[in-house]
C-alpha cells in the first residue's frame, strides 16, 4: 500500500466517523467500507467499524471487527475504549455470561471507573442475579453518591430484606431526594415499623403537594393504623373538600375508620352518602349491614341486607361482609370498653312477694288488735327483711313498749341498723 492509499483510506475512515456522529449509520458503512478497501490491516479503522456495527444492530460483526483491531494491534485490546466497546458488543448479542465475566475482570484493574459497575449492575439484572447486583450497585453509590438512579435501584432490591435501609438510602441528601422519592421512603418506614418517620415524611409531602388527594388519604390511613383518629378524619375531611375523584374513596375509608373506633352511627352516616355516590358498591352495603346489627337497627340491617342480595351473588356477599366485620370487630372492643357500665339488675326473688305479703296482712291485723305483741315482732320481721329497717323499728319499738320482756324484740332491736 503506497502513501496515496494510505491517504486515502484516513480520509474515508474520517468521513465514516463523522457520519456516525451525525446518526446517519448507513452513510457510515459505506466509508467505512471504502477505508478498509484501501487498508484493512488498520486497528483504529477497524473501532470504528465495529462502532458503526453497533449502530446499526449488528453485534456479530461488532465483535469481529474488534477481534480484528487486536490481532493487527495487540495492545489495543487493553485500551478502556475498546474494552467498553467489546462489552456493549457482548451485551447486544446476548452473550451476557461472557460479558460479566469481561466487566468482572476488569474492575480491580479500574476500580474508580463506574462504567465497569455499571455494566455489571445492569447485566445482573438481566441474569436475575439480585444478590451480585446488590454488590455492584453499592460499589456505584459509593463511588458516585449523586447517582440517583442507582441509589433508586439498590434501594428497592434492598427494600424486601431490609426497608429501613432502602428508606435512608433513597433519601440520602434531601437536596436531590425528590417528592417520589419520599413518598417511596415513607412506605419502606411503615414495612420497617418506624411509623413516625413515615408520618414526619407524610407531613413534609402534605405541604409540599396539598392538592394531591391520593396522598391525603394514604397519610389519613396511615393515622388510622396509628389510632390517630381525630387526625385520620381531618384528612379524610379534606379530600371530601376537594371534591374530586377520589371522594368515594374519601367516604368509605372515613367510614372504615369510624368503625375502628367504635363509631358505628357515624360510620353509617359515611356509609350512607357512599351509597349515593354509587348505589351498586358491594361493600358499602355490607358495612351498613354489620353497622346496623352493631347498634341494633333492625330497620337498617333489613333494608342493607336486601340491597346487598340484589346486586351481589353469594359468593361475594359472604366475602363483603366478613371484611366488614373484621372492621367491625376493633370498634366493638373499643366500643364496648368505653360504654358506662351500668349495674347489673338483680333478677327479682319470689321471697320479696311472700315478705310484702306477709307485711300487709300484720299490718291489717295490728290495726284490729292494736295489743299484739307478736303481731307487731313478725311485722318488724318481715320489714327488716325487705330492707325497710325505718318501720321495722317502728314496729320492733311498739312491741317492746307492751312487753318490754320481750327477748326476740329486744335482740332485732339490737341488729336493726343505728339509723332506724
Amino acid at each position: 500500500m503506497n502513501l496515496e492509499q494510505q491517504a486515502q483510506s484516513v480520509a474515508a475512515r474520517d468521513r465514516a466517523a463523522e457520519a456516525l456522529a451525525c446518526g446517519q449509520p448507513a452513510m457510515a458503512e459505506a466509508h467505512i467500507t471504502e477505508a478498509l478497501r484501501l487498508d484493512p490491516g488498520d486497528a483504529d479503522t477497524r473501532v470504528i467499524e465495529a462502532r458503526i456495527r453497533l449502530a446499526l444492530q449488528q453485534p456479530l460483526m461488532a465483535l469481529h471487527a474488534l477481534d480484528a483491531a487486536t490481532f493487527y494491534d495487540a495492545a489495543a485490546g487493553d485500551r478502556p475504549d475498546i474494552v467498553v466497546l467489546r462489552l456493549e458488543a457482548l451485551i447486544a448479542a446476548g452473550r451476557d455470561d461472557a460479558a460479566l465475566a469481561v466487566a468482572e475482570q476488569l474492575i480491580p484493574s479500574f476500580p474508580h471507573d463506574i462504567r465497569f459497575h455499571r455494566y455489571a449492575a445492569g447485566i445482573c439484572e438481566r441474569l436475575g442475579r439480585a444478590r451480585e447486583q446488590v454488590i455492584h450497585l453499592t460499589n456505584l453509590v459509593a463511588l458516585s453518591p449523586r447517582d440517583r438512579q442507582a441509589g433508586r435501584t439498590l434501594a428497592r432490591l434492598l427494600a424486601r430484606e431490609n426497608p429501613q435501609q432502602a428508606a435512608a438510602l433513597i433519601t440520602a441528601g434531601h437536596s436531590l431526594a425528590d417528592s417520589a422519592d419520599q413518598w417511596q421512603a415513607a412506605r419502606w418506614s411503615i414495612d420497617a415499623g418506624r411509623y413516625a418517620d413515615a408520618e414526619a415524611t407524610y407531613r413534609l409531602l402534605l405541604a409540599a403537594l396539598p392538592d394531591d388527594a391520593a396522598l391525603w388519604i394514604e397519610a389519613a390511613d396511615h393515622a388510622d393504623r396509628c389510632g390517630a383518629h381525630k387526625l385520620a378524619t381531618k384528612r379524610y375531611l379534606k379530600v371530601i373538600d376537594l371534591n374530586g375523584r377520589h371522594r368515594f374513596a374519601a367516604l368509605t375509608s372515613m367510614a372504615r375508620a369510624a368503625m375502628h373506633a367504635g363509631q358505628f352511627r357515624a360510620a353509617v352516616w359515611w356509609w350512607w352518602k357512599a351509597t349515593r355516590l354509587n348505589a351498586s358498591d358491594v361493600e358499602s352495603w355490607a358495612a351498613l349491614v354489620v353497622c346496623g346489627l352493631s347498634i341494633d337497627r333492625p330497620c337498617l340491617t333489613d333494608r342493607a341486607a336486601a340491597r346487598l342480595e340484589s346486586i351481589a351473588s353469594d359468593d361475594e356477599r359472604d366475602a363483603a361482609l366478613s371484611r366488614a366485620w373484621l372492621h367491625a370487630v376493633s370498634g366493638q372492643i373499643i366500643d364496648g370498653a368505653t360504654r358506662p357500665v351500668e349495674p347489673a339488675e338483680e333478677p327479682a326473688s319470689p321471697l320479696t312477694w311472700m315478705l310484702e305479703r306477709s307485711a300487709a296482712v300484720l299490718s291489717q291485723q295490728s290495726a284490729k288488735r292494736p295489743g299484739w305483741a307478736d303481731t307487731l315482732y313478725h311485722t318488724a320481721v318481715c320489714r327488716a327483711a325487705l330492707g325497710d329497717f325505718l318501720e321495722a323499728g317502728e314496729c320492733v319499738q311498739a312491741a317492746l313498749d307492751i312487753n318490754p320482756l320481750y327477748k326476740a324484740a329486744t335482740t332485732l332491736a339490737a341488729r336493726l341498723p343505728k339509723s332506724a
